[in-house]
């Protein structure tokens, strides 16, 4: 880009954004091609088409492209903060099921009908925040819960 007399302005990424970057390029490489191909086929293309005639030194376009860049950034930290919370959430959820799973006396009830129970909250856990995840994760065991003829209190 050509130095224009636009006021000189730093942008400052994150450590954790230059993390995800680095990762991407190290582990998502077929991924991102996949989504660069896709904006390609659906517009990209022509606006890059458009660039090829475009003079840069127009200061109106260069703070407009700084700002894209600016809001690039903005979004992939939302992204990451969002994404991290979830992942921390799901963690400290499946924690707190793996010691409810624990208390379940496993000579009364199989480990299959647990792991089915676990497989049929899941979705219901992913979509709603609000719902108890033990109570939930009990209730669906004693739904799926056949006794052995063989249990004597």
């Amino acid at each position: 880009m050509n130095k224009t007399n636009t006021e000189n302005t730093q942008l400052t990424v994150s450590y954790e954004i230059l993390l995800l970057l680095n990762w991407i390029m190290t582990h998502e490489k077929d991924r991102f091609k996949k989504i660069i191909d896709k904006s390609l086929k659906t517009g990209l293309l022509v606006e890059l088409e458009k660039t090829n005639n475009t003079n840069f030194t127009n200061d109106a376009l260069i703070n407009k492209l700084q700002g894209n860049v600016a809001d690039f950034f903005n979004l992939l930290e939302l992204l990451l903060h969002d994404a991290v919370s979830e992942s921390l959430e799901k963690t400290a959820s499946q924690k707190q099921l793996m010691d409810t799973i624990d208390h379940i006396d496993g000579a009364m009830c199989d480990a299959e009908t647990i792991r089915t129970s676990m497989h049929t909250i899941s979705s219901t856990l992913q979509n709603t925040k609000t719902i108890n995840a033990k109570e939930l994760l009990l209730k669906e065991v004693l739904k799926k819960w056949k006794p052995k003829n063989n249990i004597v209190n």
